[in-house]
């Protein structure tokens, strides 16, 4: 791994890469005492070409004085490095995933001058700089289960970095230790080093480790990880600063990035989100998809996020507003595909079509609550829009809303029309102001609709049972009403003038009509 070099962006980086120093990146900035311990995660990692090879995921320190004055149990002998008087040295932490191994490296950074060059012993010299490094203990990790980086494997990713107040060992008495952890979906890694090398001591007020940074990056030495296709990520960083008689304060969104390495997606603008549940931290989005937005912020840890064909869908949609961040995780939608509840809406991904689509509003919540969803009334296969009428008389007017859907086990399609705009006595009659046009009637209707002679504009009422089929009332293109009427007998529809105009408008079908 390196520092960012002087506080400014990382070599060979542009201003949209994460990492690399400067304001490159999130970290979870916390006020009070001293931060104890980190936790990083990828709750939502979506790529569209997993397989990378070469990464290392890193939780990061902020830069801090360091004294260094410690013992190490296992080498009593060994020089404590510290800073001393040294102008410009601080030191740096970092609890790393790197080649199937967890380790913590640490850093003096401008230790040595022209005046006194050199690292302290055992320690190594970045090339080309005053700055030193040590690796703490190594521990290899399941060589299968990371080897190359994919969406599947990141999500399951929990690395922690802490400090641990050892009340014993090796007759030295209390001291402190340092551990980073890995959890990797199916088993729990550690590498603990036996001596507080940088005196971190994050346990205190005013503690030196205040600010955690955590991400993938690319492998060490200042490089990039690109991501190849579209890919998203939601980073999480929890963080405890919290003592018996002091509970942790609030983390706050801090956008500096402490490393040099970086990888090749996008901050997304206004995504950062303090969280105070389970633990006091952050959540921010990354991506290379554009256009990509910021979503409302959750209150708790592991908040949803919309990906994939949804994802893309979300963001068109709420150029507009339309949707709203998300509720939950994308599900099955009972029909075969999968959708995402959102505060205004829903999208809906219709498996294998290459297309999600959105419903929102006073039609999204009849659609769920009132006709039983995708498993029943089928999936959405339009966006909510205005009815696309043909006639430039009906067009001209109020446009009416709808959503078409439709249902592979009834093999048909049905609309969802919002219709609050029909003048009196004209208006879609239930409580939302949405009717439903199905079947026959519906087909029927919207055949007639796309014709330069279309009359019928919405529905007023559902469809009801009469004598021989069944009829559907509806405004007309002249503000009037009419109806349409099915005979089961010979699935004839036919549309007729209503309000005292008796006379046919047009029939569907070859036969008698209702």
């Amino acid at each position: 791994m390196m520092p960012a070099v002087g506080g400014a962006r990382g070599r060979g980086t542009s201003a949209e890469n994460v990492g690399g120093g400067g304001g490159g990146d999130w970290s979870s900035e916390v006020t009070g005492n001293g931060i104890t311990w980190a936790e990083g995660s990828f709750p939502v990692a979506n790529f569209d070409e997993p397989n990378y090879e070469d990464f290392s995921i890193q939780l990061n320190t902020n830069r801090f004085n360091t004294t260094g004055e410690y013992f190490d149990p296992r080498n009593e002998a060994k020089n404590p490095p510290g800073c001393g008087d040294r102008p410009g040295c601080l030191g740096w932490q970092q609890f790393v995933y790197m080649d199937q191994a967890i380790f913590i490296q640490y850093w003096l950074l401008n230790y040595g001058d022209s005046f006194s060059p050199g690292c302290p012993l055992y320690w190594s010299q970045e090339s080309g700089t005053n700055n030193c490094w040590e690796n703490g203990n190594t521990t290899l990790t399941d060589p299968v289960g990371l080897a190359t980086l994919g969406g599947a494997q990141l999500d399951t990713i929990i690395l922690t970095g802490q400090q641990n107040v050892v009340q014993e060992c090796c007759g030295l008495g209390e001291f402190v230790s340092n551990s980073v952890i890995m959890w990797d979906g199916n088993a729990m890694y550690a590498a603990t080093d036996y001596q507080n090398t940088l005196s971190l001591n994050g346990d205190i007020p005013g503690g030196k480790w205040t600010t955690a940074e955590f991400n993938v990056f690319g492998p060490g030495g200042g490089s990039e990880l690109a991501f190849n296709g579209e890919s998203t990520l939601l980073v999480q960083t929890l963080t405890s600063n919290g003592t018996a008689t002091a509970p942790s304060s609030p983390a706050s969104c801090d956008l500096r990035s402490f490393t040099d390495e970086t990888n090749s997606l996008n901050l997304v603008p206004n995504s950062c989100c303090p969280i105070t549940e389970p633990s006091p931290g952050i959540q921010f989005i990354e991506s290379n998809l554009p256009g990509a937005t910021a979503q409302g912020c959750p209150s708790i840890a592991n908040a949803c996020i919309p990906t994939g064909l949804i994802q893309k869908k979300w963001i068109e949609l709420e150029v507009e507003g339309d949707l709203g961040p998300c509720v939950d995780n994308p599900v099955s939608d009972g029909a075969g595909g999968t959708w995402e509840q959102f505060d205004w809406g829903y999208v809906d991904w219709i498996y294998p079509e290459t297309q999600a689509y959105g419903v929102w509003g006073r039609i999204g919540a009849a659609w769920v609550s009132r006709y039983g969803g995708p498993a029943v009334t089928g999936q959405p296969v339009t966006d909510q829009e205005a009815i696309p009428y043909a006639n430039t008389s009906l067009s001209a007017q109020i446009p009416y809303q709808y959503n078409e859907f439709y249902s592979e086990d009834h093999q048909s399609a049905s609309y969802l029309v919002w219709n609050p705009y029909g003048g009196e006595g004209l208006e879609c009659e239930t409580s939302d102001n949405v009717c439903i046009v199905y079947g026959s009637i519906g087909a029927a209707w919207w055949a007639n609709i796309n014709t330069a002679s279309g009359t019928l504009a919405a529905p007023i009422d559902e469809a009801y049972a009469v004598t021989g089929g069944a009829r559907q009332d509806f405004v007309t293109s002249w503000g009037t009403a009419s109806y349409a009427t099915w005979n089961a007998s010979n699935n004839v529809v036919c549309a007729y003038y209503g309000g005292g105009y008796p006379g046919l408008l047009w029939q569907a079908g070859a036969g008698s009509c209702l």
